[in-house]
């Protein structure tokens, strides 16, 4: 029951999400966001879910890494990529997700990599389509709305940053990077 309420949750935050960026209504408030405090949050809310679906979520985030970005909109996409990574290495019957972060000149590249499923790399642009999801829809077992990582797409413009999604292929895992200004 806790994890359909979780479900219910999550689809009832991307739905508001998508609304209130497509109406243009998301403001940002920039300000120096401490990356670790986020992930730290953000994987805890997930620990339990994580660990009943056999997945080992790792967290390897500097004390010092800042961004200037919106704190809410940093949390919402950490969320949405940690929440799709173990939904895809649950779907795989278990595995690991990696959350690290490392200062790159200017900004900050945040790294969600697992060993779920995967996709076939020529899929990787469509990721981030509304309502998107890879394979077949007829063969499809995994839940989700194709809203997600549409979110996260859109919350990175907005921000001025950048996300990316690679993959070897199916059975591979898959990782996203986004990018965001390193506080000076």
């Amino acid at each position: 029951m806790n994890v359909d309420l979780a479900r219910l949750g999550s689809l009832v935050a991307e739905v508001l999400d998508t609304a209130s960026l497509e109406a243009g209504r998301r403001t940002l408030t920039k300000e120096a966001v401490a990356l670790a405090d986020a992930a730290r949050e953000v994987a805890g809310a997930l620990a339990e879910r994580a660990a009943g679906s056999g997945v080992e979520l790792a967290v390897a985030v500097a004390e010092t890494l800042n961004v200037d970005a919106d704190r809410i909109a940093v949390r919402t996409v950490l969320r949405n990529l940690l929440d799709n990574a173990l939904t895809a290495t649950a779907a795989a019957g278990g595995g690991r997700i990696e959350l690290s972060a490392e200062p790159h000149g200017r900004e900050v590249r945040l790294r969600v990599a697992d060993t779920g499923v995967g996709f076939p790399p020529e899929e990787a642009a469509n990721l981030f389509l509304k309502f998107y999801r890879v394979g077949d829809e007829l063969r499809r077992s995994g839940s989700g709305t194709g809203l997600g990582l549409y979110i996260v797409s859109r919350l990175m413009e907005l921000e001025r940053g950048r996300v990316e999604a690679e993959s070897a292929g199916p059975g591979h895992g898959s990782t996203f990077t986004i990018a965001l200004p390193l506080v000076s």
